[in-house]
């Protein structure tokens, strides 16, 4: 019967993609043919006064508020996690904790700017960038100087996770934050086989920090990512309707 049922299902998609195949065929073969736009006093089927649906930011209205307001979840819930369990582990740790705050206020700040700019030119871009440049540089410098070798692969994975950052300033922002993503098991698994030795003298019931920084950084990162994918795919959203942004600061 199960057989049965399984060839009847092959039939159909065949048969189903048949049909699809012959349809673009006859109505799509240059690609997908949009309609014209609709004359003055004429209602479309989504109503009178409804607007097509469209991604383009200018046609569905620019969504500033959302775009802080996304950033500022990801601060709460995801940053602050992090910020703690690096306070908890102490060290050099704490003055990487304190870079990525500035890092992602700073980050904040631009997206700020952002929903009441349009894009700015490439000189001003720099300096509205400038900031998140230089914390990106301090942690940097923090990596290849710190004297906390039990933690080096700790700051290791916070240094060169927060270089997603960056994003605002590469042509594929997708792509970039993607493989800063794919890259953080090079540290974490460190950290996790090292967690394992540092965890014997924990009581029951007590956190194993190193493991639950590991844990709550990855799922920064990965928020950052759908942030930047939902928001920002093509690069940073300014308002296509907002002032000029001639100098800064």
């Amino acid at each position: 019967a199960a057989a049965s049922l399984n060839d009847e299902l092959t039939k159909t998609l065949k048969a189903l993609l048949r049909a699809l195949k012959d349809y673009v065929g006859a109505h799509h073969s240059s690609g997908l043919t949009w309609a014209a736009e609709p004359k003055k006093g004429v209602k479309t089927a989504l109503g009178a006064g409804a607007c097509p649906m469209s991604t383009d930011t200018e046609k569905i209205g620019y969504q500033g508020a959302a775009i802080v307001g996304e950033f500022d979840s990801i601060l709460r819930e995801k940053v602050v996690p992090v910020v703690t369990i690096c306070y908890e582990l102490g060290d050099d740790l704490i003055v990487a904790a304190d870079c990525m705050q500035r890092a992602f206020k700073a980050q904040r700040d631009m997206l700020v700017l952002a929903t009441k700019h349009s894009q700015p030119s490439t000189n001003v871009l720099e300096s509205v960038l400038q900031d998140t440049s230089e914390v990106l540089s301090e942690l940097a410098e923090l990596e290849e100087e710190t004297e906390s070798k039990h933690l080096e692969y700790h700051i290791k994975l916070v240094v060169n996770g927060m270089s997603a950052l960056a994003w605002v300033s590469v042509e594929h922002p997708v792509v970039y934050v993607s493989e800063i993503v794919n890259s953080l098991p090079v540290f974490a698994d460190k950290i996790e086989k090292d967690a394992k030795r540092l965890s014997v003298d924990l009581r029951e019931g007590e956190t194993c920090h190193h493991r639950e920084l590991v844990a709550r950084f990855k799922d920064l990162l990965r928020s950052m990512l759908h942030y930047v994918k939902t928001r920002h795919s093509q690069g940073v959203q300014w308002n296509p309707n907002g002032a000029d942004l001639r100098t800064f600061p």
